[in-house]
């Protein structure tokens, strides 16, 4: 891999950070789930990427959260 290129798991990590993003949006109430969320997903963009977030930045509740995520967008994407 080159140094301009961008590995498939970072690529998925991005996808996944970007809907995390736009979901923030349908949260009209809880307003400190949607800003780490938000950040979570940011988080996911920069991932696996040269100086970018490792697996090990991410805290234990925001690993279970990442993870729940992934589950629901696997699930609303595996309909279309």
């Amino acid at each position: 891999m080159r140094f301009h290129e961008v590995s498939e798991q970072a690529e998925r990590a991005a996808r996944l950070g970007r809907w995390i993003m736009d979901q923030t949006y349908k949260i009209k109430e809880n307003h400190e789930l949607a800003n780490k969320m938000s950040k979570i997903g940011e988080m996911l963009c920069e991932y696996d990427m040269p100086h970018g977030t490792r697996w090990n930045d991410f805290s234990n509740d925001e690993k279970k959260l990442v993870n729940e995520c992934k589950r629901i967008y696997e699930k609303v994407n595996a309909r279309t």
